[in-house]
C-alpha cells in the first residue's frame, strides 16, 4: 500500500514544527516532507522519516517541485496576508488537498474569485485563532447545553510572536478579520463599544494582563449559527506594546 505524502511548508517555524512533531509519531503511516526558507531546522526537528528542502514560497520554480506528488500540503508559513493563495495554487497544480493554519476572509475571497480544481479538499483558518476558537465553543454548545444565548471568551497569552505572526496581526485590521472594540448585544453588532482593559485579572491567566475587546468574522459566523444574543470576546496580551502599535 502506498503511503500518503504530507508536505509542510514552514515546517521549521513555531506552528510547522508543532505539526511536524505530531506527524512524526505516526511516521510509519506517512511520507513526510518539510520545507524551510530562512529558519533552518533544529536538530530536534530532524528525523530519518522526514525529507527537508529549502523552499521559497514566492518562487513557483521552488514551490512546485516540493508539492509535486504530495497527497496533502499543509501551509504554516507566514505572513499569511502576503503569501495569500500561493501555496494553495501550488498544491492544486500538484493535485494535492490543502490545509492552511490561517487564511481567513482574504483566502476565501481569493478562492471565490478563482476557484481551485473540482473535488479538491481545502481546510483553512485551521489554527488556534481562527480555528479552535470557533470549534471549541461549538462543541461546548452542542454537548453541554440545550440552548446558548451568552458567550464570554478570551484568547491570548505569553507565547513568543514571530515577525511573520506580528505582520499578520497588523494586516488583519485591514483585511476584514474583525473589529476592535466591538461586541454583540441583544442580537446586534455594537461597534466602538469598549475600550481596551488595562491590568485585568482573568481566570487562567497569571498576573495582570491587557485585554482588547475584539469581534472577529469567525465569531460573527458562530453567533449567527448558534443564534447567540450577547457575546463579548477579548484578545489578551501580556503587555501594552501591541495596543500601543
Amino acid at each position: 500500500m502506498t503511503r500518503p505524502v504530507i508536505a509542510i511548508v514552514g515546517a521549521s517555524g513555531s506552528v510547522g514544527s508543532g505539526a511536524l512533531a505530531c506527524l512524526i509519531h505516526d511516521a510509519q503511516r506517512y511520507k513526510l516532507r518539510a520545507a524551510y526558507h530562512t529558519r533552518s531546522p533544529q536538530s530536534s526537528d530532524k528525523h530519518d522519516s522526514v525529507c527537508w528542502s529549502r523552499v521559497n514560497v514566492y518562487d513557483d520554480s521552488s514551490l512546485d517541485p516540493f508539492c509535486s506528488g504530495c497527497t496533502v500540503v499543509l501551509n504554516t508559513a507566514g505572513p499569511s496576508s502576503q503569501i495569500g493563495d500561493r501555496v494553495a495554487r501550488a498544491a492544486d497544480r500538484a493535485g494535492a488537498d490543502y490545509v492552511d493554519a490561517f487564511g481567513g476572509r482574504l483566502l476565501s475571497d481569493l478562492f471565490q474569485a478563482n476557484p481551485l480544481s473540482m473535488n479538491r479538499r481545502v481546510i483553512h483558518s485551521a489554527g488556534i485563532y481562527p480555528g479552535l476558537s470557533e470549534l471549541l465553543p461549538r462543541w461546548l454548545a452542542r454537548t453541554h447545553f440545550d440552548k446558548v444565548q451568552t458567550l464570554r471568551g478570551w484568547s491570548g497569552g505569553r507565547e513568543a510572536c514571530s515577525p511573520a505572526a506580528a505582520l499578520d496581526v497588523l494586516a488583519s485590521t485591514h483585511h476584514g478579520f474583525g473589529r476592535a472594540g466591538a461586541l454583540w448585544e441583544d442580537g446586534n453588532r455594537i461597534t466602538n463599544a469598549m475600550a481596551a482593559h488595562t491590568d485585568a485579572d482573568l481566570p487562567g491567566f497569571p498576573g495582570h494582563v491587557y485585554v482588547q475587546p475584539f469581534l472577529s468574522e469567525e465569531l460573527e459566523r458562530l453567533i449567527r449559527d448558534l443564534d447567540l444574543r450577547d457575546v463579548r470576546w477579548g484578545n489578551v496580551m501580556a503587555s501594552t506594546h501591541a495596543l500601543e502599535v
